[in-house]
């Protein structure tokens, strides 16, 4: 039972991720490693979102504008 919650918990944080276009399995995973997680990539900047290997400025700007509406 505790391991259905956790996989639904896990499914509905990356969700948000999985609408953006560019930001695929292997992206989404890099984001929510280098920032610690969901909670961690919608407090960053878009300059931080950016540092990410794989993630460029515009697509930073993508993300963090996704992540905030």
């Amino acid at each position: 039972m505790a391991g259905t919650v956790k996989k639904r918990a896990k499914v509905k944080n990356t969700s948000s991720l999985e609408t953006i276009e560019g930001v695929g399995p292997k992206r989404r995973q890099m984001l929510l490693k280098y920032m610690g997680g969901l909670q961690g990539l919608r407090n960053a900047s878009v300059e931080e979102i950016a540092k990410v290997p794989g993630i460029s400025q515009g697509l930073a700007e993508k993300i963090f504008w996704s992540l905030k509406h």
